[in-house]
């Protein structure tokens, strides 16, 4: 078999750097980030309400008044509750019935991590190679050797070497 030779067109260093082998990444769960997003935070509200009465100290101070000024509020704010609690209670039947159906779903199949790694696998390494030179990788793949050159956009450089002329002639 023949062996790797050094130069071979991947980028190498004799610097040793830090290769993060091992780190894993846990995919953040976009149904937990979705819930996350969804919180409702309780503010304060400044309501004003103004006097039916136009000069001041005529308004009527009764107590019927000022429950009668509560009630509507007072109703609004149970009904909120109870549909809260109606919907809260359908989340709950739904979240039930959704396992219930998954399970039956797919009984054997083993739960997937959610960890993911660029890295080859470590047990499918074929042979081992000991060098004082450190191939650079990026994303877990070794970077190529690219030779330093002037920077010309590719659908430019075809039209100069074609001799090709984009100029447009004048019109008299």
């Amino acid at each position: 078999m023949g062996r790797a030779v050094r130069g071979e067109g991947i980028l190498n260093t004799s610097v040793s750097y830090y290769l993060p082998y091992g780190i894993l990444i846990q995919d953040p769960n976009p149904e937990e980030e979705c819930l996350q997003a969804q919180v409702e935070i309780p503010r304060w509200g400044t309501r004003i309400l103004t006097s039916l009465y136009v000069m001041e100290g005529t308004e009527n101070l009764e107590d019927e008044v000022f429950l009668k000024r509560h009630t509507k509020p007072e109703q609004d704010e149970k009904r909120r509750k109870r549909w809260d609690l109606q919907r809260m209670r359908e989340q709950r039947h739904y979240e039930r019935l959704r396992e219930r159906y998954e399970g039956r779903q797919n009984p054997c199949e083993p739960e997937v991590s959610g960890y993911h790694s660029l890295w080859p696998n470590p047990e499918s390494a074929v042979y081992l190679h000991v060098d004082d030179c450190l191939p650079v990788c990026a994303f877990g793949q070794p970077m190529a050797r690219i030779p330093p050159q002037e920077f010309v956009l590719p659908w430019l450089s075809s039209r100069c070497q074609d001799g090709v002329s984009t100029r447009r002639r004048k019109r008299p």
